[in-house]
């Protein structure tokens, strides 16, 4: 295993980023790790609060160790976008590498005080916080990102008053498939990344073009996170599988299979528009 700081002062001084990958179930896990081993790239496998609370912490953790023991390229463990600082603490006492609390429906005194203790605990345990406090919403939600001195100012305060890892601005990606090419604030990457010393995370990256995400890797972006690219991977492989069976018996392990080599697939590709292939180290 490693640690999330590891990697991502690695990549902060490099022009290339951590993919971080949302990983389900035991053919996505493998199939990330296919693509990173391929491509001797460093991974991050992150579990949404939702999957994390269905698999519990302790075990995915116990899962995660035995996936990676032996694994050639550097791997961490990720807890992503959880609203719940008491499943973030657990994850933490079980040994995950780092937990994002996404305080972005929190007062943000309030946010900033229970992101900081999540800090404190991290470092007890040799891990890692992933800090936000702007609301990186879907598609539908149509917002646009802040870009201006005071959001700056405000950002820079909870960097520097919670002491994270690393920081999730809103630049103006969303989670959810693109109509079409985002507008993303590169100005203000740059800005944090320069006045906070602090690696900054792009979520929402499927369906970024590749040209424009490779422009914010020079910026100050060290960890990328992408979960749509793997979901239609996901999909694409079971409807195949479907539309191909016919009348021969249920095959639960060539459907795995499947889905493993069409989720390894998506991942490298992703890997490639953050260049990190060949950055294990």
């Amino acid at each position: 295993m490693a640690t999330l700081s590891t990697l991502l002062t690695h990549a902060f001084h490099r022009p290339y980023a951590v993919p971080a990958f949302n990983v389900t179930d035991l053919a996505s896990v493998q199939g990330v790790l296919d693509a990173a081993e391929r491509t001797s790239s460093p991974v991050i496998l992150q579990f949404s609060e939702r999957v994390a609370r269905a698999l519990g912490p302790r075990t995915i953790a116990a899962f995660f160790r035995s996936m990676t023991e032996h694994l050639p390229v550097p791997a961490a463990l990720h807890l992503d976008h959880c609203r719940d600082a008491g499943l973030a603490m657990e994850a933490l006492r079980c040994s995950w590498n780092s937990v994002l609390y996404d305080a972005s429906d929190d007062d943000f005194e309030d946010g900033l005080r229970t992101t900081a203790a999540l800090v404190s605990t991290a470092r007890a345990h040799g891990a890692d916080v992933e800090g936000e406090f702007e609301r990186i919403g879907r598609l539908a939600d149509g917002h646009g990102a802040p870009d201006d001195d005071s959001a700056h100012d405000r950002a820079l305060e909870f960097i520097r008053r919670t002491g994270v890892t690393c920081f999730s601005p809103d630049v103006g990606t969303l989670h959810g498939d693109y109509t079409g090419p985002p507008t993303i604030h590169t100005r203000r990457i740059a800005r944090l990344a320069s006045a906070s010393g602090v690696p900054q995370v792009l979520h929402g990256a499927s369906g970024i073009p590749p040209e424009t995400l490779h422009g914010t890797l020079e910026l100050g972006v060290a960890k990328v996170n992408f979960s749509t690219a793997l979901k239609h991977g996901h999909r694409a492989a079971v409807t195949a599988f479907m539309a191909g069976s016919g009348s021969r018996p249920w095959d639960p392990l060539r459907l795995h299979q499947t889905v493993r080599a069409s989720v390894s697939e998506r991942a490298e590709r992703c890997i490639g528009t953050v260049a990190s292939a060949g950055h294990a180290c």
